[in-house]
Formats: C-alpha cells, sequence, structure tokens
C-alpha cells in the first residue's frame, strides 16, 4: 500500500496518527485519532476489498442500530467510529461459542429491523 494513498485519506478525513493494527485480502485497517482524540478505525480497502462500500452505505443507512457508525468515506476509504473489545470472530476462536450466539441473537433483530428510509440497494450474494 502506497504511504500517500494513506495521507490523502487522513487529510481528506480530517484524522491524524494512524497505526496500523490489521491487513486482510479486503483491506487495510488503521487505528486513527479524530480531531478532538476520540479512537476511530480507517479502512483503505484494496482493489479484493471493495465490495465493502456496498457495506458501508449499509451501516450508514443503520446508524449505529446493529453495527459501528460510518464516519465518513473518501475514495476507497471508510472511517468507522472505534468500538473496544474483541470482534465476533476472536470470541468464537477464543471458544466462547455460548457469549457469540448471545451476540448474534441480539444482533440480528437490529439489522432486520425497519429504517426510516427504504434500505440502499445491497450486493446479491
Amino acid at each position: 500500500m502506497a504511504p500517500d494513498r494513506l495521507g490523502r485519506a487522513c487529510t481528506a478525513l480530517g484524522v491524524a496518527d494512524p497505526t496500523l493494527i490489521a491487513t486482510t485480502l479486503s483491506s487495510h485497517v488503521f487505528r486513527v485519532a479524530l480531531p478532538d482524540g476520540t479512537p476511530a478505525a480507517l479502512k483503505l480497502l484494496t482493489d479484493a476489498g471493495r465490495e465493502e462500500l456496498t457495506g458501508a452505505r449499509f451501516m450508514i443507512w443503520r446508524d449505529g442500530a446493529g453495527t459501528a457508525r460510518v464516519l465518513g468515506m473518501h475514495d476507497d476509504a471508510i472511517l468507522i467510529e472505534w468500538l473496544d473489545g474483541p470482534s465476533l470472530g476472536e470470541v468464537m476462536r477464543a471458544g466462547d461459542v455460548a457469549r457469540g450466539i448471545d451476540v448474534i441473537a441480539d444482533l440480528l433483530p437490529r439489522l432486520h429491523a425497519r429504517g426510516r428510509t427504504p434500505c440502499p440497494p445491497l450486493q446479491s450474494l
């Protein structure tokens, strides 16, 4: 990943102090600081991850109801609120299946609840 791409995304989204926390096939994920110092996650999508833009639009539509809030987007960069704690995948890989099931059971009704406006078009599986 080109450093200038990260710099452009940070400038456009008004964040600073990027620290790489994960690299996947779909993205490079950085912990960044908002202007007031609050942490956020910055995802720079790879070519393989561009379909995540559809998911980001869904997250914007949900506005925190079952998802993290999207704070901004610029080209193929997505700025997302920082949520402390382990991911669902980490919980499951650690063997806490009951906790994982509880999280999913709580999450699904919120993801499927009606929104104030029609859901944006989603990518077909």
